[in-house]
């Protein structure tokens, strides 16, 4: 195999769809239970507000139909909060870098002001497309994050060749 050689830059645009695209990972089975909670929770609240209606009780009804619409309301408020944290933190603390990422017969080398990394072939798991970026990931929940701009320069393959070489290793596509 002929060694792959990218050199790009990463700054807050990549930081905060890689940290996007994490959160969106490893909440859908908290997401999933805490709809399963709130949906619960929203129904109770119904039904003592049909019961309160028929006891012609309007403070109860009241009390119940709010509890049950804040309820329904705390999943998406929830993540919006976390995503403009993020976005803030990306803002303010993540500043550009230059990285190296050469491609060969051992795996991936990456190299990132200064400091050296190496992925086995065996340590790559899979890849995904997000937006304006590939992301590949290792072993240990770790990532390599290469913008599409890594493809356009001179010598670089371009991103659909970098696909292939990926998954002519056995390294599959996972769902966005």
């Amino acid at each position: 195999m002929t060694p792959v050689a990218l050199r790009y830059q990463l700054g807050p645009d990549e930081y905060l769809a890689q940290q996007q695209a994490l959160i969106g990972d490893t909440s859908r089975q908290a997401q999933r239970a805490k709809w399963k909670d709130t949906l619960m929770f929203s129904g109770a609240c119904a039904v003592g507000f049909l019961a309160a209606f028929q006891a012609n009780s309007r403070l109860l009804m009241l009390l119940l139909g709010t509890a049950g619409l804040a309820r329904l309301l705390t999943p998406w408020d929830h993540k919006i909060k976390i995503k403009a944290q993020i976005a803030t933190h990306a803002e303010k603390k993540v500043r550009r870098r230059d990285v190296s990422l050469r491609i060969d017969d051992e795996g991936l080398h990456e190299e990132v002001e200064g400091v050296r990394s190496f992925a086995p072939w065996p340590a790559v798991k899979s890849f995904r497309e997000l937006g304006h970026i590939l992301l590949v990931q290792l072993a240990g929940e770790l990532w390599v994050v290469i913008p599409d701009v890594a493809f356009l320069g001179a010598g670089a393959p371009s991103k659909a060749e970098f696909i292939a070489l990926l998954q002519s290793r056995g390294i599959a596509s996972a769902a966005a």
